[in-house]
């Protein structure tokens, strides 16, 4: 299943800018570090970069930490909550 979506917010500066679109697919395997991914947490959906991976759970931040409400503020989260994976625009791995 594909994704588009369009940035509200600027909690992925600069990577991701407000107003831009996305496009994400179901995820299906193991994420890594690095990778942009759609979940949902308290019935929002966020677009966040995985730095850590543990047990089932990964670990996310904003790009612009300044910006971002993310793992810092959350928690880890259950891969499961996992959506989608960022297709496009190309992520460089952090």
């Amino acid at each position: 299943m594909i994704r588009i979506r369009r940035i509200n917010g600027d909690s992925m500066k600069p990577f991701l800018q407000p107003g831009q679109i996305v496009i994400g697919r179901m995820f299906v395997r193991r994420p890594s570090i690095g990778e942009v991914v759609f979940f949902r947490h308290d019935g929002i959906e966020k677009i966040k970069r995985i730095t850590d991976v543990r047990d089932g759970s990964v670990y996310v931040l904003g790009d612009n930490n300044t910006r971002s409400t993310d793992s810092r503020d959350f928690g880890w989260i259950d891969r499961e909550r996992i959506e989608a994976l960022l297709l496009w625009p190309r992520a460089e791995r952090k």
